[in-house]
């Protein structure tokens, strides 16, 4: 196995941002609380670290989510860890995607195993747990409703809303039921049965939990569902606090153009209050209308009985955007958190308002981007004779330039134009010489001859793709097999498409070769052929 690694800048696809941030080259102006990299971390664990959680009820809660769920005893004793004040964790956090969605959600979660890892490794005096925080309060179904497997996409249709992790699985038998045909028996038998009892639970925040603790729970991994009135509660102040003052939106606007102004993208929106109000069936924006009157869909209520319904029942109050990374923090003693690129940009507009609400900021790292090069098309790149980065190029370019390296014909006629120019530029000398208003006819002239040879050398490269045409489409189908639908493979195929092959090696593979601040874009080739066992 070939593993090559490439910085973000080097391959022109992400964003400045991404790779300002991780060569440590922000400007002083968008200073973060901890340094991104190994100092940071450094820094975090050797700073203050409160929660507005104790310790045993955030231990006892997390056990308890885990109900009619079997655990191994990693991540029973990980769990029980919490309740030492010497125990840290790395946090990952992703919406409930149907079957896990695209790659990259098994991907941050294997990032946030290998560091947690390579922490302990570092600080063997402490204790470090990787945590997968759920988005299960998100309630932006159809984009987390369907999968890619083997170039066809699956789709499960609910007629429900609200947050999808309170979604119940009534009809998703016949949508489960198309995947499981479509992987057919030639697979590991392990996820055919891992896929089944996970979505024979009744709502999609447990099937969730059920197949990411089937995939990576022998790691240690422990999932955290925020949706849970006991992590909630102690977020009570906090919501008070956004409801009265309405204090983050006005910073998240200073930050994001003090981002704008150094050039940078500003990810997330705010509001004036960057709340939802929750139920079984709707997360509903809470509009400040004036006078102390709130409006949450059609109801208009006034400030007191806001914030009496705060006191009763914080769980009905779900942050947005904004305010999410600061309720994971604020019962988390999490030193760092993974996130994907448009992750780590709002991250960055929220240092202000970490700072408001006196709740720790952690050292913020980029997960890990990967491409999954298998042992068929690493054969057929070598056919090629094309080194594998050279997909990071313009297609059509990189098609060029490889016609033109296999033929010994001379295809374009740069040489000739130039000959025809310094002919033409003679022969509108010797016309300007004679009458002046010539000048601007021979200039015509000289430009068609010019569009002429440019057809003739078009007529000549498209006889070469003629000829070429097999090899042309060799080139083509790497290019949708690793952009897929010109986005990264990896935000595009369900991890589906690698484990059907690989099985549980697949997970140790990521585990074992993906590491967040040592890497940043990974291609993993496969040079010979791996087998299951």
């Amino acid at each position: 196995m070939q593993i090559d690694s490439y910085r973000f800048n080097e391959l022109g696809y992400f964003s400045k941002l991404l790779s300002d941030y991780t060569q440590n080259q922000f400007p002083d102006t968008l200073k973060v609380p901890f340094p991104y990299g190994w100092e940071g971390l450094d820094k975090r664990l050797n700073t203050d670290y409160s929660l507005l959680i104790d310790r045993n009820t955030l231990s006892n809660t997390i056990l308890n989510q885990y109900e009619n769920i079997v655990i191994s005893d990693e991540v029973r004793n990980n769990i029980l860890s919490f309740q030492d004040n010497n125990t840290y964790c790395i946090t990952t956090a992703h919406q409930l995607a149907y079957l896990g969605g695209p790659l990259y959600y098994v991907i941050k979660i294997a990032n946030t195993i290998a560091l947690a890892r390579a922490l302990q490794t570092k600080y063997p005096d402490k204790k470090f747990v990787p945590v997968y925080w759920m988005g299960s309060e998100d309630h932006d179904f159809e984009e987390v409703n369907h999968i890619f497997l083997f170039g066809n996409k699956y789709t499960w249709n609910a007629e429900q809303s609200g947050p999808v992790g309170r979604f119940s699985l009534y009809n998703i038998q016949e949508a489960i039921q198309q995947v499981l045909d479509k992987l057919g028996d030639n697979n590991p038998s392990d996820i055919q049965s891992l896929i089944k009892k996970a979505y024979a639970h009744n709502t999609v925040e447990k099937a969730s939990r059920e197949l990411v603790n089937g995939l990576f729970g022998k790691y240690g991994l422990v999932i955290v569902n925020g949706d849970d009135v006991l992590l909630k509660t102690p977020m009570t102040e906090i919501i008070r606090k956004e409801i009265l003052n309405q204090g983050s939106f006005p910073l998240l606007t200073e930050r994001s153009e003090l981002l704008k102004k150094e050039g940078y993208h500003a990810q997330a929106n705010g509001r004036a209050i960057n709340l939802f109000y929750l139920s079984n069936t709707s997360r509903i924006k809470i509009e400040p209308i004036g006078n102390q009157k709130y409006k949450i869909g059609d109801t208009i209520w006034n400030l007191e009985d806001l914030l009496v319904e705060v006191e009763q029942y914080p769980e009905r109050f779900s942050p947005n955007v904004v305010l999410r990374p600061l309720f994971q923090q604020a019962v988390l003693p999490s030193v760092g958190f993974i996130g994907g690129g448009s992750e780590v940009a709002y991250w960055m507009q929220l240092t202000e308002i970490f700072k408001y609400y006196q709740i720790c900021y952690p050292v913020v790292m980029p997960r890990t981007s990967m491409m999954w090069v298998n042992y068929n098309n690493y054969q057929k790149f070598q056919k090629l004779a094309l080194p594998i980065s050279s997909i990071f190029q313009d297609k059509e370019q990189l098609k060029k330039e490889y016609l033109l390296d296999k033929i010994d014909v001379q295809h374009d006629l740069e040489g000739e134009k130039m000959i025809v120019q310094e002919l033409m530029d003679k022969v509108r000398d010797k016309a300007v010489q004679i009458d002046s208003t010539l000048g601007p006819s021979v200039g015509a002239e000289a430009q068609k001859i010019q569009s002429i040879l440019s057809q003739i050398e078009g007529k000549m490269l498209r006889s070469i793709k003629h000829k070429n045409e097999t090899t042309l489409r060799q080139i083509d189908n790497l290019y949708q097999t690793y952009f897929p639908n010109h986005s990264l493979q990896e935000r595009h195929d369900n991890f589906l498409n690698f484990y059907s092959t690989y099985g549980q090696k697949f997970i140790d593979t990521l585990i074992s070769h993906l590491h967040v601040i040592d890497q940043e874009f990974v291609v993993i080739t496969e040079d010979e052929k791996l087998s299951i066992e």
